[in-house]
């Protein structure tokens, strides 16, 4: 088998004819080529990326022509900053044709080099429509108000600045924060500020005025051992028998302490010796504390104190409430009365003493009852 070779010298591929678009743009370029080098310019390859022109577009148009028509486009907002001398103006909203009307404007001309340029206000036109409504004008500005027509010294004299600073003959204003003299007299009571626990009383109606746990300052000055509060806020009025709101008086504090001085103050100034509290019942020499120094002294001292009750004084006892007689063997009484006790040794009658008041004799709770009287002191003395 053989192989065939064509005769001859291999014939020239046929050249290609340049499209009409083509040869319109490449016009002025070979035009205005160099003839010394005698090479055509190889023109670039259109991509996709190129913009197509129309086939009526033969000629290029001149760089003023494209000059001025960009100028026309409408350029994006410049963003504000803090460093802008003058605001930008604001320009109309962008139709969404323009940019393609003024391309067709550019390249779809019509008329001649000098013939009348089509108007664009109906672009304008179109894109106000379409933005809706025009922008409220901006209100006027108020106009300032008149100043006054003063002469030049009063006008300096006035805008003169002031000084905060008081000056040497001003009268003094003594401002001072005012707190609770309830609070202060709590916690002076409990800390051994005598000086302020004299103030705050001064400024209350009771010092025996309580918190909202029932906690008085006697209270507070007991369990901080400050005996000079403790005497104050008795010679004042303070209520030696007021409870807290778990029935403990004073006088458990006290105990709980094993504070035998404490507790004879308080006795002597009619403490209730039968006093209980409302958790367990209990009475003021029950809360002594076995493991805490004093106790043998302290409960001692209580149990004398409940033992001499209706024997000392031939039997006296005082009052320290009002008692109303519920049944007809009892007796009625008012607070600080004497009440004198006739027995209190019997089987049923532990918690009620028989006792004679008025010409009267009759049962009478012992718990209402103190050794001593409860001593009022006026305020004034205080």
């Amino acid at each position: 088998m053989g192989f065939l070779f064509p005769l001859g010298p291999p014939k020239p591929p046929p050249e290609l004819e340049p499209e009409p678009e083509l040869e319109g743009l490449l016009a002025p370029v070979l035009e205005g080529g160099d003839a010394d080098e005698g090479a055509v310019t190889r023109p670039l390859s259109p991509t996709r990326l190129q913009p197509a022109l129309p086939p009526e577009a033969q000629s290029v148009p001149e760089l003023e022509e494209v000059a001025r028509v960009l100028a026309e486009i409408p350029r994006p907002l410049k963003r504000r900053g803090s460093m802008e001398q003058s605001p930008a103006v604001a320009l109309p909203p962008t139709h969404k044709k323009q940019y393609q009307q003024l391309i067709s404007r550019l390249f779809h001309r019509h008329g001649g080099p000098g013939g009348p340029e089509p108007e664009l206000s109906s672009i304008s036109e179109g894109s106000e429509a379409r933005a809706g409504p025009p922008a409220p004008a901006p209100p006027a500005p108020i106009p300032p108000p008149a100043l006054p027509q003063v002469s030049p010294p009063e006008q300096l004299q006035s805008m003169e600045m002031r000084s905060v600073l008081r000056k040497a003959g001003s009268p003094r204003k003594v401002r001072r924060a005012r707190l609770n003299p309830l609070v202060l007299l709590l916690d002076a009571a409990l800390t051994g500020e005598l000086d302020v626990v004299q103030q705050a009383v001064k400024e209350m109606n009771d010092p025996s005025q309580p918190n909202e746990e029932g906690i008085t300052a006697l209270h507070n000055a007991i369990c901080g051992a400050n005996y000079p509060i403790v005497d104050f806020l008795i010679a004042a009025g303070a209520n030696v028998n007021s409870p807290d709101s778990h029935g403990w008086t004073p006088l458990h504090c006290a105990a709980s302490c094993n504070d035998t001085a404490i507790c004879t103050a308080l006795v002597q100034h009619g403490a209730a010796i039968f006093a209980t509290t409302l958790s367990d019942g209990a009475t003021a020499i029950e809360k002594c504390d076995p493991y805490r120094e004093g106790y043998a002294d302290c409960a001692t001292y209580l149990a004398d104190v409940e033992q001499s009750m209706g024997l000392m004084h031939n039997g006296a006892v005082y009052a320290l409430w009002d008692y109303s007689a519920e049944f007809g063997d009892e007796l009625s009484f008012r607070e600080g009365e004497s009440v004198t006790v006739l027995r209190r040794d019997g089987p049923e009658e532990t918690d009620w003493w028989w006792a004679a008041l008025h010409g009267q004799e009759g049962y009478v709770p012992r718990n209402y009852f103190g050794l001593f009287p409860r001593v009022k002191t006026q305020r004034n003395k205080v």
